[in-house]
């Protein structure tokens, strides 16, 4: 009568909760209790990645809204290029274009401007192909903004370079077609 047990939502519960079915409809109840930040890497370097990147932007949002999820998508390259996209412009298909440099800090910053809607979790996906400017960032240091939400980085790395600057989770894309299954084991491991 209720629906059939929705296993991420009921991951991301906390202990009394019960609004973790899926009607048989598919459509959800009351969604998860997580906020999804996007993080994307527009930096010149990233050129050769961007039609991967722009579908990635399209199936993550669009996988938000058919969970329940609230979500916010923001553009980056380095602290002049920082921008987020208005929630419904990153539903449409489009391929965003290359701007400058590779630093993250003005969109890490951004985080603390995200309204969460009362949220347990924060995840925080982040594209990215390579070296970021100074290299020092680490993950952790943007941890604690969030209040009473508990904040998750999820760093997708286009190539194989070394640094996973402290994210909780990391993966590497060689094909779009591995990111679905690449964000559902990683998910598991992290809510």
């Amino acid at each position: 009568e209720t629906g059939v047990l929705d296993p991420i939502a009921y991951r991301t519960k906390q202990v009394g909760e019960i609004d973790y079915r899926r009607h048989l409809d598919g459509g959800a109840l009351t969604g998860m209790d997580v906020h999804v930040s996007i993080l994307c890497d527009v930096s010149g370097s990233m050129d050769a990645n961007m039609g991967a990147l722009s579908a990635s932007i399209l199936a993550m949002t669009q996988a938000c809204v058919s969970v329940g999820c609230n979500y916010d998508v923001t553009l980056w390259s380095d602290n002049e290029n920082t921008f987020t996209l208005d929630t419904q412009e990153a539903l449409e298909p489009r391929l965003y274009p290359t701007l400058g440099g590779t630093e993250p800090q003005a969109a890490l910053d951004a985080l603390s401007d995200v309204e969460l809607q009362g949220e347990g979790h924060h995840l925080i996906i982040i594209f990215t192909d390579g070296e970021w400017f100074g290299g020092g960032h680490n993950l952790q240091d943007w941890k604690e903004h969030d209040g009473d939400a508990e904040r998750h980085f999820f760093l997708a790395k286009y190539g194989s370079w070394g640094s996973s600057y402290g994210a909780d989770k990391v993966v590497t894309l060689h094909d779009i077609l591995d990111l679905p299954r690449l964000m559902e084991e990683g998910l598991q491991e992290l809510l």
